[in-house]
């Protein structure tokens, strides 16, 4: 978006959403193009390729689904879409619904319940239930968008785990339940303005205030701004415990989340680790037979890149990890040996013993 465009908005205080090509999978490779952005956006305001084709903002609606669709996190939501989806936790249930629902229901009505991260959803389920209507999400004619929501919801079910799923999260599909849950609501805060003062109000808005964890405005033009909000939540959580339990090694809870899985084929020749959009993954040598790979699940989206770039197959796909926390590194041990011209690692039964440039270099000399 435009200097002028973006100055405009913050004059309407409205931040536009914001694009960081460099992330995106198409600056990072053209083999593998991605188009899921353009396949999910419901306004046609972006194009296949995003990088080499111009955005056209003008038809953009605001919606944030391609925040959440994003498999590297190109895309950062609009201040006023975050503030509307992080207000204070109000109550022992936090609501969502379409706001192209046939009657205004949902105490935080979004454009798309696609729309949410499963991060966000993540933070409320550690704290509160989480309400989703979804009643009339089966009559949109955008298909794009019922897919999108199914991802996030099964990215939201593997991390928190099938139990906690279902005790946290309700897929709520009667609209009568849900004005029921309205009227209740809106008599609710009546009656609690009718009997508190103003100062008891005030202290109850900050005390919903500080269950609710937030973002700095920095933070904010971040893709893993969500992402973040979830991360600071389990390390508070992960503290709380080792408070509580004084122990030397408290009991954490467990969450899963998906990274990628290293065969044999492996030999930590680095190309994953250069390519990854997010630098989730290093590689370190440990001697001459063996590297350490350390990947983090803060920052690794599962977009896959690294095993479809992958020169030598060595990585076989994405499998659930137990973490604590987002920090938590995961690590694989690989076993190689160092090509004897150039000392770059390359696979363990290599004949030869060079790399695939040496080879074809030193390889024609000596055929000579």
């Amino acid at each position: 978006m435009g200097i002028i465009s973006q100055a405009i908005a913050r004059v309407l205080e409205q931040d536009p959403l914001f694009f960081s090509p460099e992330k995106c999978l198409n600056r990072r490779q053209t083999r593998h193009p991605c188009t899921i952005c353009h396949d999910r956006c419901t306004g046609g305001a972006l194009p296949k390729n995003p990088v080499t084709e111009k955005i056209d903002w003008n038809k953009c609606i605001g919606c944030g689904i391609c925040v959440t669709a994003c498999p590297t996190r190109c895309f950062a939501p609009d201040l006023k879409q975050q503030r509307n989806m992080t207000a204070p936790i109000k109550g022992e249930m936090v609501s969502f619904a379409c706001a192209h629902t046939k009657e205004p229901v949902g105490e935080r009505r979004v454009e798309c319940l696609s729309a949410v991260p499963w991060e966000w959803l993540a933070v409320l389920a550690l704290r509160t239930s989480v309400q989703l209507y979804t009643g009339e999400c089966g009559e949109c004619a955008v298909e794009s968008c019922r897919e999108q929501l199914l991802e996030n919801l099964a990215l939201l079910k593997l991390f928190l785990g099938d139990e906690q799923f279902e005790s946290r999260v309700i897929l709520q599909d009667d609209l009568s339940v849900m004005k029921r849950q309205e009227e209740r609501r809106v008599m609710d805060r009546r009656a609690i303005l009718g009997m508190l003062g103003r100062n008891m109000k005030t202290k109850a808005a900050s005390s919903a205030a500080s269950i609710t964890p937030s973002l700095g405005d920095e933070q904010i033009r971040n893709g893993f701004a969500y992402r973040i909000l979830l991360a600071n939540t389990l390390r508070n959580d992960c503290l709380e415990r080792a408070g509580k339990s004084g122990e030397e090694r408290p009991a954490y809870a467990s969450y899963r989340v998906l990274l990628p899985r290293f065969g044999a084929k492996c030999h930590g020749c680095g190309v994953c680790a250069r390519i990854c959009p997010n630098q989730a993954l290093s590689i370190e040598k440990e001697n001459e037979h063996s590297s350490i790979i350390s990947i983090e699940p803060m920052k690794c989206t599962a977009c896959e890149l690294c095993r479809k770039v992958c020169p030598h197959g060595g990585i076989i796909g994405f499998e659930e990890n137990t973490v604590h926390h987002l920090q938590m590194q995961g690590h694989a041990r690989v076993r190689h040996k160092s090509c004897i011209r150039c000392g770059e690692s390359i696979p363990a039964d290599t004949e030869d013993g060079m790399c695939i440039a040496c080879s074809a270099k030193y390889g024609k000399l000596k055929r000579k």
